[in-house]
């Protein structure tokens, strides 16, 4: 018997609970609550993309996503995903969200090439898993002036324990140079 039959056993009165009919009614409909529970908590599941199972293919006709066979259901709410992002105007931020759709720690980074027309994408190098979902979809959210340049990172960094110092000397003009003087007018050294 589960705590909930039990519960509701205790609250009976003493001449109910010790009868074996009253203990099996209540246990019996109690099973029926914890499975009307859990049933009434996967409906409620279906709602929320990040929970659905059943119900990804009425998500996928809703928002006109291709299903494809042998998808996971990673990749499936990935692209529905990817789709509700791409419905409104692009700019750097949703074009990142777009990409995060795809990549788990949700780290990818994305920066404006002003003179060339184009952003780049910096996606850690381990997560790179559904990269040919994250081009398509990408080529689909893009404004069509602007090229999708693609650098896989790590997180790693490199740490220089050498000292770089670098000398900047500055030499007197033509016109300043006078009989004497050094050729040099100054010199500085830059630590890097």
């Amino acid at each position: 018997m589960n705590e909930r039959a039990e519960r509701a056993l205790t609250s009976l009165p003493r001449y109910y609970q010790s009868s074996a009919i009253t203990t099996e009614t209540i246990s019996a409909a109690m099973k029926e609550f914890d499975f009307d529970e859990r049933e009434r908590d996967d409906i409620f599941a279906q709602f929320i993309l990040e929970t659905a199972t059943w119900s990804l293919e009425r998500w996928e006709k809703e928002f006109g996503v291709q299903t494809v066979a042998g998808d996971s259901i990673g990749m499936r709410r990935a692209r529905i995903k990817a789709k509700i992002v791409t419905r409104s105007p692009m700019n750097l931020k949703r074009i990142r969200d777009l990409i995060n759709v795809f990549v788990a720690s949700k780290s990818a980074k994305v920066y404006r090439i002003p003179d060339e027309y184009a952003f780049e994408a910096q996606i850690p190098i381990d997560e790179l898993e559904w990269l040919p979902e994250i081009v398509v979809a990408v080529e689909k959210a893009k404004p069509a002036h602007l090229e999708f340049l693609l650098a896989p990172s790590t997180n790693e960094t490199i740490e220089i324990q050498e000292r770089a110092a670098v000398n900047i000397r500055r030499y007197h003009k033509v016109h300043e140079f006078r009989v004497g003087m050094k050729p040099m007018k100054y010199q500085s050294e830059e630590v890097l």
